[in-house]
């Protein structure tokens, strides 16, 4: 948008309402998919999210949490298929979707864990007397995995690693540390130190 049209407040609010719309779309098939054949509960639930204050100002504003919002709603929506589905290329996109708010926004980092949590929660109470199939359930767990580092090799390679002076400079140590800390203790900062109650 920015190549073709130039730079402005009409085409960066383009891109957030490209990603709003997006994030509608996909909750309504989160909860369509969850909640079949019922469609009122779905299209609720998308008004709900469509006039929430919060969201209608980020969209409005033009700012990265719209973009973060879809990538959230689109690992929810990959979860959802793998649970209805069980088929590992879902939990794989999930994974994959996830690591899209870390691109996006690194202090995100915290999402990255949601899949294999999701998976690891889905396998202890929701298998309806399923067998235990621990070589499948390790399998599942490195498709996430792969997921979550095939987005994250990306990133490195082709936004990283050219614009690696301007990251570490100009985001500020916090953000470059959260990116690629230098020691176990500085992770432990940087969890420490996150507000992760807000």
């Amino acid at each position: 948008i920015f190549k073709t049209f130039g730079v402005g407040l009409v085409q960066l609010r383009l891109i957030s309402y490209l990603f709003a719309c997006l994030s509608l779309l996909f909750f309504f098939l989160t909860i369509k998919s969850y909640t079949q054949p019922e469609w009122r509960y779905p299209i609720i639930g998308v008004l709900l999210l469509g006039i929430n204050f919060i969201y209608l100002m980020y969209n409005k504003i033009g700012t990265f949490e719209t973009s973060i919002t879809f990538w959230i709603i689109l690992t929810l929506y990959f979860v959802e298929k793998f649970r209805s589905q069980k088929k590992a290329v879902f939990i794989f996109l999930a994974g994959t979707s996830a690591s899209m708010t870390f691109v996006f926004k690194n202090i995100m980092i915290y999402f990255l864990p949601l899949p294999l949590a999701a998976y690891i929660l889905y396998f202890l109470f929701f298998r309806k007397k399923e067998p235990i199939a621990l070589k499948l359930g390790f399998k599942i767990l490195i498709t996430i995995l792969l997921g979550n580092l095939g987005i994250y090799t990306l990133w490195y390679l082709f936004h990283y690693l050219p614009n690696q002076e301007w990251i570490a400079s100009t985001p500020g140590r916090y953000m470059g540390n959260l990116m690629f800390p230098k020691n176990l203790s500085e992770v432990i900062h940087n969890l420490l130190t996150f507000p992760w109650k807000d």
